[in-house]
């Protein structure tokens, strides 16, 4: 099957596209419970033991203190966010649908937008063994971000070598990675960076997927987010195929969001749904945790000049 053909498929079992933003924005507040904080992990602790699977614990270095500082361009990625380790465990989990649908295998690329410290993502999706994942965020945090990768790569490494034996690896998941190894760090600010020219994504293969947690909290993030998502997408057809090595393909895009000022995110899901064909990823398709009426949100979206879904 061609990557339209998988995409086909999978939109097929997500329901209705998004068409109306503000039924999609109702009927998502009819289920969020009340906001108890702004989603921190924690706010003070300086390192954070997460466990991510029955076998894969990691240990995060966050900064507090950076958090509350006056950096310009702002401090929001100096501490794991509670979204981030729910998606990780998704992704390790042997039900996750990007991977029983095959639309995230062995030889994926992802890229991940808006990071922060935790690296969480990236050591989940190396466990699962994809091909590349490109860890981005401003400069201020990617010290840490490579830190934490790091300190961790004797956790991912038992896992990896079961995997090599025919193993399920961490999770259960697909794939024979090579643990951290796949993993880069990459500055990449929305505002600054021209995705198209940037020496670490241009000419390096296209990318099957974006994946973003957590990253819009005002409305002035929203346009430069949505066309830095847009020009990760269009590498594919300036790179072709889809990265993984077969027919020329698409590259997806995952947004996580926990449910808070319905203003933010109507005016995302405005800007998101004008530039990408998007749907909800259903509740039975998520882990519990996950779920609308846990305050969070998946969206999944495919850029409307490349794809139709009748295509």
């Amino acid at each position: 099957m061609t990557s339209a053909a998988l995409l086909s498929a999978f939109v097929a079992r997500l329901g209705d596209e998004v068409d109306d933003v503000y039924e999609e924005s109702f009927s998502l507040s009819l289920t969020k419970p009340p906001s108890k904080n702004l989603g921190f992990l924690s706010r003070s602790s300086s390192t954070l033991d997460i466990d991510l699977s029955p076998t894969l614990t990691v240990s995060i270095s966050q900064s507090p203190s950076l958090l509350t500082s006056t950096l310009p361009g702002g401090t929001t990625g100096a501490v794991v966010w509670s979204i981030t380790p729910r998606f990780a465990r998704w992704l390790l989990s042997p039900t996750c649908t990007l991977f029983t649908s095959s639309l995230l295998t062995p030889t994926s690329s992802i890229l991940e937008l808006g990071a922060g410290v935790s690296s969480v993502l990236a050591l989940a999706a190396a466990a699962r063994g994809v091909r590349r994942y490109v860890l981005t965020d401003q400069a201020y945090v990617l010290k840490l971000a490579r830190a934490n990768v790091d300190a961790n790569a004797g956790a991912l490494a038992p896992k990896q070598r079961r995997k090599g034996r025919g193993g399920g690896g961490a999770g259960g998941g697909a794939g024979g990675g090579v643990g951290v190894d796949v993993i880069e760090t990459v500055e990449l600010d929305w505002e600054a960076t021209d995705v198209a020219t940037h020496p670490a994504l241009s000419g390096r293969g296209a990318l099957t997927a974006v994946f973003a947690c957590d990253c819009i909290y005002n409305e002035a993030l929203v346009q430069p987010f949505v066309e830095c998502c847009a020009d990760a997408c269009r590498l594919n057809s300036s790179d072709g195929g889809n990265g993984d090595g077969g027919d020329a393909g698409l590259t997806f895009v995952v947004v996580a969001q926990e449910l808070r000022s319905a203003d933010v995110f109507e005016c995302f899901l405005e800007e998101f749904t004008r530039v990408f064909r998007t749907w909800r990823v259903p509740a039975h398709m998520l882990s519990e945790e996950l779920r609308p009426d846990m305050g969070f949100a998946v969206h999944f979206g495919v850029l409307r000049e490349q794809w139709s879904p009748s295509e």
